[in-house]
This record gives structure tokens, sequence and C-alpha cells, in this order.
């Protein structure tokens, strides 16, 4: 699949509304080694460390071999992180990617990380940051659950369990 047709499809698929034909995504190839899934809204607490709340996969059409993860993520130490990665075994791979309005375009673009600050919270919602599931092992349909583990950069690790969600769960939680 090409770039263009690629960046089409991730901006009809995460911003149906605001999607702007002129706009180029500014999607890289490489890989980070990230892999994602969804259940049912997971609420996963170390109080002295991470939680993950209000974790959802994004379903997509049978014929969809990507979509996105969204969740909230407080950090209850005194100190930054950043989340670095993710995987699963439902997917080839799972990225960190943020949607931005540039110059009146929305563009989505792959980062390194996603900040946390220090007593404060990090949301991955429609239209900004979130992780993008990519070479899905299988069609997800609303009701399933998927496993991801999230890797921060205090060597934490957190393994969650969301749901999968219609399209329609983006205007209700985005």
């Amino acid at each position: 699949m090409s770039h263009t047709a690629f960046a089409l499809l991730l901006s009809l698929m995460l911003a149906p509304n605001m999607f702007d034909p002129r706009s180029q995504s500014n999607l890289r190839a490489d890989s980070a080694g990230l892999s994602s899934t969804s259940s049912s809204t997971a609420f996963v607490r170390d109080e002295n460390e991470v939680s993950i709340r209000d974790g959802w996969v994004q379903e997509g059409p049978p014929s969809q071999t990507i979509t996105a993860a969204y969740m909230t993520i407080e950090n209850h130490t005194g100190a930054d992180i950043a989340l670095r990665s993710a995987n699963t075994e439902v997917a080839q791979t799972i990225e960190l990617h943020k949607m931005e309005l540039i110059d009146g375009i929305m563009k989505m673009h792959r980062v390194g990380t996603i900040d946390i600050p220090a007593g404060g919270t990090a949301e991955l919602k429609p239209g900004g940051y979130h992780l993008m599931v990519i070479g899905l092992k299988k069609e997800l349909k609303e009701g399933d659950k998927v496993t991801i583990t999230l890797a921060f950069s205090n060597d934490l690790r957190k393994t969650i369990t969301i749901p999968v969600k219609p399209r329609s769960a983006m205007v209700k939680e985005g």
C-alpha cells in the first residue's frame, strides 16, 4: 500500500469529520516494535506508579488491517515518565502516534514517546495521541477483548485488557 493511500485510509479512520483531501500524512515506515489490543474498559492500578483507565480499541471494517487504541494514563509518581512502546499478540506492531491541526489541516505523525507529567495524565483519544495498531492478525469486532503491554521510561510494564468498540464510540468518548 502506498504512503498516500495509507495516509488517506488512516485520516478517514481516525478523523472522519476533519478529513481534508489536501492533507499529507507525516507517517514513517519504520517500526518501533509496538503492538496493541483491546477489551472492556480497563482499570489497571498501581497506586505507587501508573494506572490505566477507559481503554478501548476501535473496531474497523472486516478488510481493515489497522486500527487505533485509546486510554487515559495516570502517573502517580513524583517524576515525569513517558510511554515508550506497546505490543500485542493481535497485531504485527503498535506505534505511538499523534493527530494535530497544522495550518488548518489534520495531520498524523509517529512520535517516539508520549510524556506523562509527575502527578498528571496523558489522554490517548481520537484526534490526539493514540496507539496505532498495525498489521492486525485477525478481525476485531465489538465486544472482543485485546491485551496490550505498555512499556514506560521508568522500566515499568503494564499489561491491560481493553474492549473493542465501534467507531461511534469516538463521538461518545473522544
